[in-house]
């Protein structure tokens, strides 16, 4: 007899269920298999600066790290020739302290980190925002007057008083006298004067003005890197004159100044008024693959392009007649390097935090098409040994030459 529940349909009913249970099983395992690769952790810049802090503040770059239970590959962006080379010219010269970054302006990279202390265990002071920036800061106040449309480059402002002091008569009377002196902004700048600067951020600038632009420039500001990186600050009262006056001239100090900072300032001058976040880890691997990867990123828009076309100007004079002019003498006239282009600006005054004079040289150079900021500073107690705007100019001149010595290196196996 037949067995009433043997029902040809009823048997294809539960294939078909059957199969569709298969399939939603098979489709859902995919699924997750596709989702679990599409959510592997990813590391953004501050986990990546907490792994490497410890390791970066004593001048080490190591090649792996542990992070959540497995071990991370670490490619820097890091140049380890020129590197080399400057933590080499940093030993020869022996200051009491001395530091010296260069990034590369368009992207960020960084391409050196070199840090030396004389006699003593080896921090990273390109980490240290706590040198007075000096008259590195001239450079916002030149920034501000000439975006606000108060001067150009050749702008004239009378004063009275020597170049590199700071007396509140010279900077307040308007009164002419025997010793008042008529320069040009441009001028003004490559030789660094203070009284001229006191005025032009008092009576061209002013004190909200002046600190609004310090803060689009970084200061007071915590810049966002694959590196700890502490504020590089710049107190600018806005009713108080006198400090009004300290601040635009770089005569205090209360502003402050990393060298990563500085070289951002001259970075951003570089690269069309465009500041970049540095970065330091071209990519970071794990188990699963590649979980970070540096990218060029902006930071800020400092000033207009017209207005950051005339700081290259000043910056220009301070190599080319200023006081950068020495050392970069022999460097400028090489004819192999004649279509290279340099601006900087020095700045000197005593610290506390490291103690000594503190010297510094913020620049860049323009060289076929790329561009190369650099920060070098250097801290005396007694004997000085060198000139930051030295090591900044044997830095440049060891870079172009590489890129000149690869470019015939092409030329002649193409």
């Amino acid at each position: 007899m037949q067995d009433q529940f043997n029902f040809p349909w009823l048997k294809k009913l539960v294939l078909v269920v059957a199969s569709l249970l298969v399939a939603s099983a098979t489709t859902y395992g995919l699924a997750q298999l596709i989702l679990s690769h599409m959510t592997t952790p990813q590391l953004e810049k501050d986990q990546i600066a907490t792994l490497l802090g410890p390791h970066l503040k004593t001048n080490s770059l190591p090649p792996t790290i542990d992070w959540s239970e497995e071990q991370l590959n670490l490619d820097y962006t890091i140049e380890p020739e020129l590197q080399e080379f400057t933590d080499n010219l940093l030993k020869q010269y022996r200051p009491d302290y001395g530091a010296l970054v260069a990034m590369d302006a368009a992207t960020g990279e960084i391409l050196t980190m070199s840090s030396y202390t004389h006699g003593q265990p080896q921090v990273n002071l390109n980490l240290v925002a706590s040198f007075p920036a000096a008259s590195v800061f001239k450079v916002v106040t030149s920034a501000a007057a000439i975006d606000l449309d108060k001067v150009t480059s050749q702008s004239t402002i009378k004063f009275t008083g020597r170049s590199h002091t700071l007396y509140r008569r010279d900077v307040m009377t308007e009164q002419q006298n025997r010793w008042t002196r008529v320069m040009s902004v441009k001028e003004g700048f490559a030789l660094s004067v203070n009284t001229l600067y006191g005025k032009l951020g008092l009576f061209y600038v002013g004190g909200a003005q002046l600190l609004k632009y310090a803060n689009r420039f970084g200061f007071n500001t915590s810049i966002n890197a694959d590196f700890p990186l502490p504020i590089s600050h710049a107190v600018i009262p806005k009713d108080a004159d006198w400090s009004v006056v300290e601040a635009a001239s770089g005569f205090n100090r209360l502003t402050t100044l990393s060298p990563v900072h500085g070289a951002m300032l001259a970075a951003s001058i570089a690269n069309d008024g465009v500041m970049m976040e540095p970065f330091l880890v071209k990519r970071a691997e794990g188990n699963e693959g590649i979980l970070y990867e540096g990218q060029p990123s902006p930071a800020a828009t400092t000033i207009t392009e017209r207005a950051n076309d005339e700081l290259r100007v000043l910056m220009a004079a301070t190599i080319s007649g200023g006081t950068s002019r020495k050392s970069f003498r022999k460097l400028v006239r090489n004819p192999r390097f004649a279509s290279a282009k340099f601006g900087g600006k020095t700045g000197s005054l005593t610290g506390l935090n490291p103690a000594g004079k503190t010297d510094w040289f913020v620049g860049y150079v323009d060289y076929k098409g790329r561009k190369i900021a650099i920060a070098s500073v250097l801290v005396h107690k007694n004997l000085w040994r060198a000139r930051a705007s030295q090591i900044a100019s044997s830095y440049f001149e060891r870079y172009l030459r590489r890129a000149a010595n690869f470019e015939n290196s092409v030329a002649k196996n193409p």
